[in-house]
């Protein structure tokens, strides 16, 4: 019933929504073009703000539990990321783990000699995503230290002395060594890493869950104001080495002591110089998706404007020169370009978020860059041209 009701439901506020645009109350009708702006955002507080929020308290107030489900590696994003845990040296911890009441499934992975559990994690709700995360145990703190790479993690409050560290786009060589990095400077102020097993993982990952909704349930109005707060506006102050937080700072400057030498800390030096090797030396980068995407773009985008204005000078010298105001031919042409312009700017907007992703050839990010801001201009010099033209006829 939940599953089809999540279905149904976008579906209804998108109807409501059409419905009440285009037949406003009369209240809103009285305030004129000003309602027309108030009326979106009144639906604009309602999904991004609201919507979130009882799903926060729903969550919130969920008793939590994990059901241990087979292990699933036919979808390839999540076997690519399993096979890279493996060559970093770490196996499998148990069985996946199912969470009950959110459509996502943990598939978990230790390295016993660092003290690290790697996690795969896949939501599939909405448009699904595959992401994966490290996370360690330590002797004085509630839960330990975990590392994401995605900005929208830890949006949700915790509890002093969970750390967490989110470095956005970072592959996961790169994420493990800012892990590793974070461990051995909570060990130099004396917080010692837990020994883990791999054959409790599942109750490690249950009576996390456990605490974390135990800590949401305390203040879950202000817990949930920040919630809210954090996904709306992308500021996440998790984001960033552990050692710069501010709270977590002041958390191990009260708790901090002498330094004691451990196998795990030696081991995580080691493992810190192999990355640090292996990140330094040159390897065969891939092209960015982004940036490959961006430049097909643009010379689709190019080559329909350019058919276009073959197209007009056609039209021009068919018609004496005069172009046809008013024609279907005419207004199909202005559609066309518009979509052209459109396209343009996804091309320049996925150009961006080539050039933001690290350890990636950057040649066909920096073309989709150049071409699509070219012909944005271009797009927009014909436009202003048009009625220019226009005016003047």
């Amino acid at each position: 019933m939940k599953k089809v009701l999540w279905q149904v439901l976008p579906i209804a506020v998108g109807l409501t929504f059409g419905f009440f645009l285009f037949n406003p109350p009369d209240a809103f009708r009285a305030l004129g073009w000003t309602g027309w702006l108030i009326l979106p955002g009144c639906f604009i507080l309602l999904i991004f703000i609201c919507l979130p929020g009882l799903l926060f308290v729903n969550q919130a107030f969920k008793d939590a539990r994990m059901i241990p489900v087979e292990r699933d590696l036919r979808k390839k994003d999540v076997r690519i990321l399993a096979e890279q845990f493996w060559k970093l040296g770490f196996k499998p911890a148990g069985p996946a783990l199912k969470i009950v009441g959110i459509p996502a499934v943990i598939l978990g992975f230790v390295r016993e000699d660092i003290a690290v559990f790697g996690a795969i994690l896949r939501i599939d709700a909405g448009f699904g995503k595959t992401t994966f995360a490290f996370s360690s145990s330590l002797g004085d703190a509630p839960n330990g230290l975990t590392s994401e790479r995605h900005i929208s993690a830890a949006t949700e409050p915790h509890s002093p002395g969970n750390f967490h560290q989110v470095f956005p786009g970072r592959n996961m060589e790169e994420l493990l060594l800012e892990h590793l990095r974070g461990l051995e400077w909570l060990h130099s102020r004396g917080i010692m890493t837990k020994a883990i097993n791999p054959e409790t993982f599942s109750e490690d990952a249950l009576r996390d869950l456990q605490k974390h909704r135990e800590f949401l349930r305390q203040n879950w109005f202000r817990n949930m104001l920040i919630f809210v707060w954090r996904l709306a506006s992308k500021i996440n102050p998790h984001r960033g080495p552990v050692e710069k937080q501010k709270v977590a700072s002041e958390y191990v400057r009260q708790i901090a002591r002498e330094t004691v030498v451990t196998a795990e800390s030696q081991a995580r030096q080691n493992m810190i110089k192999n990355l640090e090797q292996m990140l330094a030396t040159p390897a065969d980068l891939k092209h960015s998706k982004y940036g490959l995407a961006s430049f097909v773009i643009s010379l689709v985008s190019g080559m329909t404007v350019f058919a276009l204005f073959i197209f007009s000078v056609i039209l021009g010298f068919i018609n004496r020169g005069v172009p046809e105001h008013g024609s279907p031919i005419t207004g199909i042409m202005g559609c066309v370009l518009i979509l052209a312009g459109l396209g343009f700017l996804i091309g320049l907007a996925l150009g961006i978020s080539g050039a933001a992703e690290r350890r990636r050839k950057k040649i066909f990010t920096v073309l989709g860059i150049v071409f699509n801001a070219l012909g944005i201009s271009a797009v927009a010099g014909l436009i202003a041209i048009g009625m220019l033209f226009g005016e003047k006829i």
